[in-house]
């Protein structure tokens, strides 16, 4: 017996299933297909999430700009802005520090040629 089976049955994960000694032709086609088909949503899922960070970022680096310019915001209230946003989302990264929301903005800006009211098309 497998290190899976007991009596008569296949424990994985918490599914059981009859065990069988006879699988249809189709299903090593099908299983392949439904793998491939997790991977390209777990791809899919990947950018989607990415592409939403770098709006949100492009966002709050063209707001942190505005103030800047507008309020005189400097280093030191960008820094504590930052800090804050880690202290209010623990575990999760992609605050950073000073002014690197305006860099992601300048960058993009530059990079994808757009104009200060403009953001990254979704």
């Amino acid at each position: 017996m497998g290190p899976f089976e007991r009596d008569d049955t296949l424990h994985r994960g918490g599914i059981t299933t009859e065990k069988t000694d006879i699988v249809p032709e189709e299903y090593n086609t099908f299983l392949r297909d439904l793998k491939e088909r997790i991977r390209n949503s777990q791809l899919k899922a990947a950018i989607s999430v990415n592409r939403e960070l770098v709006i949100l970022y492009w966002n709050i680096g063209k707001e942190i700009s505005k103030r800047q310019k507008e309020n005189g915001w400097g280093s030191k209230l960008i820094r504590k802005l930052s800090i804050d946003l880690q202290n209010s989302f623990p575990g999760i990264g992609g605050f950073p520090p000073e002014t690197s929301f305006e860099c992601v903005h300048s960058i993009l800006n530059t990079q994808m040629g757009m104009d200060n009211n403009q953001i990254p098309m979704k």
